[in-house]
């Protein structure tokens, strides 16, 4: 059997991030814009905070051994989608479906998959809307369209995310008692019973 060379290994996982990298430089772009038209058009911007990261070399291979695909650049781009990740937050959550309409509507942005953990939170409570979008990549001479993971939520449930992911929950591998779950789903219940105030006092306020 003729092994690949390592060098042509490390080239061609470095191109793959350079395009998850380029990718969410665009996606970002884009939302930014869409956010200061929306402001400009309805005097307030639905975007409050704009995060993003490329997932570690250490969570690409363990995500590949859990489906369990051979570690190779085409497996990440076919069995990963989420290498490159765009987290939007907002305030309300209304602002939650307005993001997503805006970036459905983008010429050029193919939505992929979607997944409303709002209406459908997960086991632990959490709530937020995922979406896998393919991003035109335009590099010298061609156009490659890559997978970027968006996930939009308010800043209220992001506190919460947040929290769930430093104690460890989503990284274990450990079983997880049904307390631990109550008690992550009572968190999870308050906050959105926090977001839904917060939205019925804006609106409140607006008609007064």
């Amino acid at each position: 059997m003729v092994l690949p060379d390592l060098r042509d290994v490390v080239t061609e996982y470095k191109g793959m991030l350079l395009l998850y990298r380029s990718a969410i430089k665009e996606m970002t772009t884009r939302l930014e814009i869409l956010g200061e038209e929306y402001r400009f058009s309805q005097g307030v911007n639905p975007i409050r905070k704009i995060e993003s990261r490329i997932k570690s070399d250490e969570n690409i291979v363990r995500k590949l051994q859990r489906k369990g695909k051979e570690i190779s650049v085409d497996n990440i781009q076919a069995y990963v989608e989420d290498v490159a990740g765009i987290k939007v937050l907002c305030r309300y959550t209304t602002d939650i479906y307005r993001i997503v309409d805006l970036i459905s509507s983008q010429k050029g942005i193919e939505v992929l998959k979607a997944k409303d953990y709002q209406l459908e939170p997960k086991m632990s409570g959490y709530r937020s809307y995922h979406m896998i979008v393919a991003v035109p990549v335009n590099l010298s001479g061609r156009t490659v369209s890559t997978k970027v993971e968006i996930q939009i939520h308010t800043m209220a449930m992001d506190v919460w995310s947040e929290l769930e992911y430093e104690i460890g929950f989503r990284s274990t591998n450990a079983a997880v008692s049904e307390h631990t779950l109550k008690a992550l789903r009572e968190c999870a219940d308050m906050i959105q019973y926090l977001d839904k105030k917060m939205l019925e006092i804006k609106e409140e306020f607006e008609t007064e």
